[in-house]
C-alpha cells in the first residue's frame, strides 16, 4: 500500500474516532529535536512516523475558572479520556494491520527533578502537531490552529507504519497581536518569545504540585 493511502486510512480512522485534528511527521524529522526523541528510537528502533492528533477544549467551560476552577479541571478530564480513547482506538488500528504502535501520555510527568519540576514530559507534542501542519508556535509558545487556537490538546503515536508526512504551515497567526501577552493575568509572557512556565504553572494549578 502506497504511503498516502495508508496515511489517508489512518487519518479516516482517528475523525472517525472522535480527534478534531490529525497529522502525520516523519520520525526523522522529529529526530532533529534532540535527546527526547534519541530515547523514543531506544524504544522502537523501526519507527518511522508520528501521528498526532487534536481534541478541542470547550470553550464556555473556561470561563468559569475564576469563580469555580473544578467545572474547567472536570472538562480537562473529560478530554483526557478521550484522547486515551482515542489513543488505544488508533494503536489498536495500527496492531491489526501488523503495525507497531506507542502512544506517548499527554499528561504532566510526577517525576519532580531540578531540571523538570515535574513540567517536562517524555515528548514534545506542539511540536509533533507544528511539523505535521496542525498549527504554527505562537508568542505564548502554545500551538496555535486556524480553527480553535490554542484552546485544543494533543498527543502523538510513534510507529514503524510508513506514512506521508504533512508540512509545516507557512503562516504567522500573531502578526500583529499582542492578545495573549495582555491577557496573562500573571505576566508570564513576553514580547520576544519567552515563558516563565512556572509562573504559568503557579497560576493555572493552584491545586496542583505547582500551587502547593
Amino acid at each position: 500500500m502506497k504511503k498516502k493511502d495508508l496515511a489517508d486510512q489512518v487519518q479516516k480512522e482517528l475523525y472517525r474516532l472522535g480527534a478534531d485534528l490529525v497529522g502525520v511527521v516523519s520520525f526523522e524529522t522529529m529526530l532533529s529535536y534532540g535527546e527526547q526523541w534519541e530515547s523514543v528510537k531506544e524504544i522502537l528502533p523501526h519507527a518511522k512516523s508520528v501521528v498526532v492528533f487534536g481534541v478541542r477544549m470547550i470553550d464556555s467551560t473556561i470561563a468559569p475558572s475564576k469563580k469555580n476552577i473544578r467545572l474547567p479541571q472536570f472538562s480537562t478530564k473529560c478530554l483526557y479520556e478521550e484522547m486515551d480513547r482515542i489513543a488505544f482506538g488508533i494503536s489498536r488500528y495500527l496492531d491489526d494491520l501488523g503495525y507497531q504502535v506507542i502512544p506517548y501520555s499527554p499528561y504532566l510527568p510526577v517525576e519532580m527533578g531540578k531540571e523538570s519540576k515535574g513540567l517536562v514530559g517524555d515528548i514534545s507534542h506542539r511540536h509533533t502537531a507544528y511539523e505535521a501542519g496542525l498549527g504554527t508556535i505562537g508568542k505564548s509558545r502554545l500551538l496555535l490552529t486556524e480553527r480553535f487556537g490554542p484552546r485544543i490538546r494533543f498527543l502523538s503515536a510513534i510507529t514503524d507504519a510508513p506514512l506521508k508526512s504533512g508540512k509545516p504551515l507557512k503562516k504567522d497567526f500573531c502578526k500583529n497581536c499582542d492578545l495573549c501577552i495582555k491577557a496573562c493575568s500573571v505576566s508570564a509572557i513576553d514580547q520576544d518569545g519567552n515563558v516563565d512556565v512556572m509562573k504559568c504553572a503557579r497560576e493555572n494549578m493552584k491545586l496542583g504540585l505547582p500551587g502547593v
